[in-house]
């Protein structure tokens, strides 16, 4: 049984936060957070997944996994992600946290550029914690270099 909505999530579903990315944006629905991969964003969206950088960082606990759903025209994908328990953001974190997120974050830019990739938005808000361990959680922050 699909418990999930048929309607086909539009940029105006987006949260607040998730406005500036042509890739696709964040939307709450069914009690999910979910992420829309649009046409613009499918190019690398599809080689970040080839490339096995997404799998790599996976792997590593560095990246939150996902589902994937198909999604009909003029979307590429829906993407949802392991769902967190705990949201929180930089302004309240500490020093450890913040260090961790900024050592997360170039950790992930490395090996993205060992791919052919660059992370084009390695803001600190793209970083959640599972426990006391940072976790990056945009998967469209990924374009080919």
């Amino acid at each position: 049984m699909n418990h999930f909505h048929t309607s086909l999530p539009r940029p105006e579903d987006a949260l607040p936060s998730s406005f500036r990315d042509p890739a696709g944006f964040v939307f709450f629905r069914d009690g999910l957070f979910q992420r829309a991969v649009t046409a613009t964003g499918s190019r690398d969206y599809q080689h970040f997944l080839q490339s096995g950088l997404y799998d790599e960082l996976v792997r590593a606990g560095l990246l939150l996994s996902h589902q994937e759903r198909p999604a009909p025209a003029p979307l590429h994908r829906i993407l949802v992600p392991e769902q967190l328990d705990f949201i929180s953001y930089p302004y309240e974190w500490g020093f450890e946290q913040l260090r961790d997120a900024a050592l997360l974050t170039l950790d992930i830019a490395t090996r993205a550029l060992r791919c052919g990739m660059i992370l084009k938005d390695a803001s600190a808000f793209n970083v959640q914690f599972q426990g006391a361990h940072p976790v990056f959680v945009d998967t469209l922050s990924f374009t080919q270099a």
